[in-house]
């Protein structure tokens, strides 16, 4: 009963702290589209920085002529043992994305063991899809702060016209969702997803 009660104040918190970051960024005249499709029971993540590429988390901005080009850039969160989900998807529909769109796992490093970060390195050595956040402790606590630096790693190495956020247990239909912002770019900025107001806020 109250674990319960605490999951639905999490969700509660996060969905807020979304809405709070969406209109920051909006306050900031941000010039892209936003588009986030939260889950109704969001999953455990993580991921670590560095500046070697559009797969890790930079300390510095690129300059606008070096940002990667994207119409979709998809930022999934995941946690660090989610090996399953990640190649579930990557059999799925990471591995037909049309042109022009980008897709990276999301995943915090700080705190974490030796031995665990050596395994995520040797996965995205094979892979290439990860965003690895060394200043941030993957966990359902964290994850309004993760979204925050995920939006920030993209707004810094990604020149993109619209941005998803997704959960590693999501099948996205990419096509579709394409097909639905063609109708929708006229319209300016776009906060497009889903709320479920059934949540309390968590004190």
């Amino acid at each position: 009963m109250n674990f319960s009660r605490t999951r639905r104040s999490s969700r509660r918190l996060l969905l807020i702290g979304v809405c709070l970051i969406v209109i920051m960024l909006l306050l900031m005249g941000y010039h892209h589209v936003i588009v986030s499709i939260l889950s109704p029971d969001p999953i455990d993540s993580d991921q670590t920085m560095s500046g070697a590429g559009p797969a890790e988390m930079r300390n510095n901005p690129r300059p606008r002529s070096q940002l990667f080009p994207a119409d979709l850039l998809i930022l999934v969160m995941s946690a660090p043992g989610s090996v399953t989900q990640r190649t579930a998807l990557r059999d799925t529909w990471f591995g037909i994305l049309p042109p022009k769109v980008t897709a990276k796992f999301v995943i915090g490093t700080e705190g974490m063991a030796d031995e665990t970060l050596a395994t995520l390195l040797e996965e995205n050595s094979i892979h290439s899809d990860f965003v690895l956040i060394e200043n941030l402790h993957d966990s359902y606590e964290n994850l309004t702060l993760k979204l925050l630096l995920m939006f920030k790693w993209a707004h810094e190495n990604f020149d993109f016209d619209f941005l998803l956020k997704a959960d590693d247990d999501s099948f996205v239909r990419v096509r579709k969702i394409l097909e639905g912002l063609r109708d929708r770019s006229r319209t300016g900025r776009l906060y497009w997803g889903f709320f479920d107001g059934r949540a309390t806020v968590k004190r």
